[in-house]
């Protein structure tokens, strides 16, 4: 690759990265609280006298 590609290409790496950073967590963190959410509902769901 050229010299001029190679900057390019390093230059854009160096701005995607933190994005592709930033939108994995938000993933994570989302599952995370879905995960709790549904954790929540399962206990809601044993508590004793419930009844559907």
């Amino acid at each position: 690759m050229s010299r001029i590609v190679t900057d390019q290409l390093t230059a854009a790496e160096s701005r995607i990265a933190p994005l592709l950073r930033k939108e994995l967590n938000r993933m994570i963190n989302e599952c995370e609280m879905v995960s709790r959410r549904v954790r929540i509902i399962k206990v809601l769901a044993e508590v004793p006298g419930h009844s559907d």
